[in-house]
């Protein structure tokens, strides 16, 4: 094939200029660019006594003489220096070098929460976990009265394990503190889709709730699987997590949650019905094996003395039929819900699959008011995937005597 860069047709593309690699900033020997950024480069080095990878900030030299710029860098190293938590970035060192300031800190193997949700798709729980973690980093800095002001996926990042960690602190303020005039260039400091609305206004009247704020589009971001792009529609959240979202997303800051612990908590709480749910539903099924055990065993125990007749009990752990489960359920004054289950195989967990099903149906209209088809069949779905049932043929009939019709 011929080989395309040979083509005189092709532009000329001017090769940037190569950023010279320092063989050595502070103790920590380089090993190669990890990152350009506006203001800044991020150097991958090792520590020369531990050979423990860090991550080398420098400011670009053209900002070495711009007061404002000086300040923020060693404004970043401060706030990272206070925050020692295991949720967010580690601060291992700062100073002067040949060329100016560097900070060194933690480097972190894994990707951000951008890519993540842009790749993955999670559960309510597992987002819900991901939006604590990031919760407890914020509690801590609010508590050392830092203001994040910049909280985004791409300033989170996601190790292999799920731990999370918050990072990059360059607009970061510590509450009360006077904001130094800035330039009109710099004047909108943060990310649009993710700030507050008082922040847009002023992005130096902000307080704790607007990183509150931020936290919210991102954990809206993660329940639903994809980047919001500013567009919120909070009926894509499931009902009874919906109440916390929206509280955490009210314009007014005075309505918004004032404290992150109050969100921490609600979340928790939210997590903790959520796990009694489940228990029940298992108490449902133990139940159902301990009747049938009990009755095994009565059957077994019993014996008549009948003179001219001889009675036995037979017992075989191999059920030999296929295990069907038949029922009819009131949703509404019209409308009736037939629930059938039947397991292909011939085996005890089969038998014990569709004992499951059942107690799970039984339990459900009785605890449960289920006014709607959808939200019935939602329920069983959830409940069937999360037992992967497996080998059996499940349907739900609902007949509506008033309009004399049936769905399937």
């Amino acid at each position: 094939m011929e080989n395309i860069s040979s083509q005189p047709t092709l532009p000329t593309i001017q090769n940037p200029k190569p950023i010279k690699l320092p063989k050595k900033i502070g103790p920590y020997k380089i090993e190669s660019l990890y990152k350009k950024g506006g203001m800044s480069y991020l150097y991958l080095a090792l520590h020369a006594e531990t050979l423990k990878p860090l991550i080398i900030k420098v400011l670009l030299p053209k900002f070495i003489e711009n007061k404002e710029m000086v300040s923020r860098f060693l404004k970043e190293a401060e706030i990272i220096g206070l925050s020692n938590h295991p949720n967010i970035i580690k601060l291992y060192g700062q100073g002067e070098w040949e060329e100016g300031l560097y900070i060194a800190m933690e480097f972190i193997q894994g990707v951000s929460l951008k890519q993540f949700i842009s790749e993955k798709s999670l559960s309510l729980r597992k987002a819900l976990e991901i939006i604590l973690q990031v919760g407890y980093a914020l509690f801590h800095l609010h508590s050392h009265g830092i203001i994040h002001r910049d909280l985004k996926p791409e300033n989170i990042l996601i190790t292999e394990s799920g731990d999370i960690k918050v990072i990059d602190f360059g607009i970061a303020q510590l509450n009360n503190e006077t904001e130094e005039r800035i330039t009109v260039k710099r004047r909108f400091m943060g990310t649009p889709t993710y700030m507050s609305p008082e922040q847009k206004i002023d992005p130096k009247s902000v307080n704790f709730s607007s990183d509150i704020f931020s936290l919210g589009i991102i954990a809206y971001e993660l329940i639903i699987g994809k980047l919001s792009h500013g567009i919120i529609n909070l009926s894509l959240i499931p009902k009874h997590f919906r109440k916390i979202l929206e509280k955490t997303l009210k314009i007014d800051p005075k309505d918004r949650y004032e404290k992150v612990v109050d969100l921490i908590t609600d979340i928790s709480e939210y997590l903790k019905k959520e796990d009694e749910k489940e228990d029940e539903q298992g108490e449902g099924l133990d139940i159902v094996y301990d009747a049938i055990k009990k009755r095994e065993d009565s059957l077994i125990k019993t014996s008549y003395n009948f003179k001219n007749l001889s009675i036995s009990v037979f017992k075989e752990d191999l059920i030999n039929l296929n295990s069907v489960y038949l029922d009819f359920f009131s949703i509404t004054e019209n409308v009736l819900a037939v629930v059938f289950f039947k397991t292909v195989e011939k085996d005890i967990d089969s038998f014990l699959s569709l004992l499951n099903f059942q107690g799970f149906v039984k339990m459900l209209f009785k605890t449960k008011k289920i006014t709607t088809s959808s939200e019935l069949l939602n329920l069983l779905n959830t409940f069937i995937e999360k037992e992967s049932f497996k080998g059996m043929i499940s349907n739900v009939t609902f007949i509506d005597l008033e309009k004399d019709e049936v769905r399937y």
